[in-house]
């Protein structure tokens, strides 16, 4: 299944021509459009390809960079709900893909490694994330294409460049935000 080049201008343009939205020009909402066109299509292709869901890529690829991932450090990172993440994982490891192991000194707190199918499976995913990018990169001539790139790299320093106290606030509010969600009284 591939995703037409075109999809993510024609579906902007409609929105903006039904609205009269002018939050639909912001390059924020045009790089959400775009990224979740990307990530509809990565679900496809990994699911097809690998039986495996999208949240297990991600995981298996944040597992994989390392050598061992602390499972509290995978859920900051990662911005996955701890829960979630939890069954997620539980769920790699009865696929045989991954191990979980109490931490060294610290026995309610897990480590998270791959195992030699697992590392295999992330080659692949790295691989399928290589071709994926090239398709989508592909519809831009040559010179947008490195421009677009240069600009991109500079949107993506700037957005790392949080410091540790931004980013340990950032996670705070998540966390807040996470807490107060499960305290919700359920209907």
């Amino acid at each position: 299944l591939r995703v037409p080049p075109r999809m993510c201008e024609k579906s902007l343009m409609t929105i903006s021509k039904r609205n009269q939205d002018p939050l639909v020009d912001l390059a924020q909402i045009q790089f959400m459009v775009v990224a979740g066109s990307m990530a509809r299509q990565a679900e496809v292709e990994v699911l097809r390809d690998s039986g495996i869901r999208l949240i297990e890529s991600r995981i298996i690829y944040m597992v994989g960079s390392v050598d061992a991932c602390p499972f509290k450090v995978l859920t900051i990172f990662g911005d996955f709900d701890k829960g979630h993440a939890s069954r997620t994982v539980t769920s790699l490891v009865a696929k045989g893909l991954m191990t979980s192991e109490a931490e060294t000194g610290n026995k309610r707190a897990t480590v998270l490694r791959l195992t030699t199918a697992g590392k295999r499976l992330y080659r692949e995913i790295i691989a399928d994330a290589v071709r994926r990018n090239e398709l989508w990169l592909s519809v831009l001539p040559a010179g947008e294409r490195d421009g677009f790139t240069r600009a991109l790299s500079t949107l993506y320093r700037a957005a790392a460049s949080f410091g540790p106290e931004e980013f340990r606030k950032q996670c705070s509010i998540a966390a807040e935000r996470r807490s107060r969600k499960a305290r919700r009284p359920r209907k």
